[in-house]
C-alpha cells in the first residue's frame, strides 16, 4: 500500500465542488503525479471553471486516469498547472455520491460484526443472521447476493477473520483467537497449537 506523507500537514478540509471530470490517458495521469507543476493543456482549456468563490468553496477539476480508480482534483487558479491539488484515491465516489453512501454502510456494518464478534465470542466464532445485522446496523443484505459476496469480501479483509460463511440467512464468522479476549486459554494454546501443526 502507498500513501502521501507531508512533513508539516494541514488538515483543513476545504469545500469543493466539480465542475467537469477530464479523463486523461493512464500514462499522462501518472506523469502528473510525478511532475505536478508542468503544464497541461487540458488545464489551460479549461482554466475559466476553476476558482475559488466568495464563500471559500474552490470550483474544480476532477481529473483521473482511463482504467485508474484514483484522481485529482484541480483548481488552477489561472494557471496551466495544479496550482491547488488533492490526491483522491477513490475517485468514483466522488463522482458517484451514491457508491459513497454504501460504502459508509458496509465498512460500518463490517466493524460491527468484528468488534462485537472478537468482543463477545468465547470459542472464536460467532453467528449472526441478516435480520439481526439490519437491526443493528440498518444494512439489509437479505436477497441480496451481490451485496453478500461484497461484504463477504470485506470481512475476509480483516486481519481479525479466520474463515466466514455466509448462507441461509445467516453470517458465520470464525476469528483469529488473538483477537479474542473472552476466549480461555486453554482454546487460544489449543489454537496456537493447530495453527503451528499447518505451517
Amino acid at each position: 500500500m502507498k500513501a502521501i506523507f507531508e512533513r508539516k500537514p494541514d488538515f483543513n478540509f476545504k469545500d469543493f465542488t466539480i465542475e467537469k471530470t477530464v479523463a486523461v490517458p493512464a500514462e499522462v495521469f501518472e506523469g502528473m503525479l510525478k511532475h505536478p507543476l508542468e503544464d497541461r493543456p487540458f488545464i489551460t482549456e479549461n482554466i475559466s471553471l476553476m476558482h475559488q468563490d466568495e464563500d471559500g468553496v474552490y470550483h474544480c477539476l476532477l481529473v483521473t486516469g482511463r482504467g485508474r480508480a484514483d484522481g485529482i482534483l484541480v483548481e488552477s487558479e489561472g494557471y496551466g498547472y495544479p496550482r491547488y491539488a488533492s490526491y483522491v484515491p477513490e475517485a468514483a465516489a466522488l463522482q458517484y455520491p451514491s457508491l459513497s453512501k454504501w460504502n459508509m454502510e458496509l465498512a460500518s456494518a463490517v466493524d460491527f460484526i468484528i468488534t462485537e464478534g472478537t468482543a463477545q465470542t468465547t470459542e472464536g466464532n460467532w453467528i449472526i443472521d441478516f435480520e439481526e445485522l439490519e437491526a443493528w446496523t440498518g444494512l439489509c443484505v437479505d436477497g441480496k447476493p451481490f451485496l453478500q459476496e461484497m461484504f463477504g469480501d470485506m470481512l475476509w479483509d480483516r486481519p481479525e477473520t479466520a474463515d466466514v460463511i455466509i448462507d441461509d440467512g445467516r453470517i458465520d464468522i470464525a476469528y483469529y483467537l488473538d483477537f479474542c479476549p473472552n476466549v480461555s486459554e486453554k482454546l487460544q494454546e489449543e489454537g496456537a497449537g493447530s495453527e503451528m501443526k499447518m505451517q
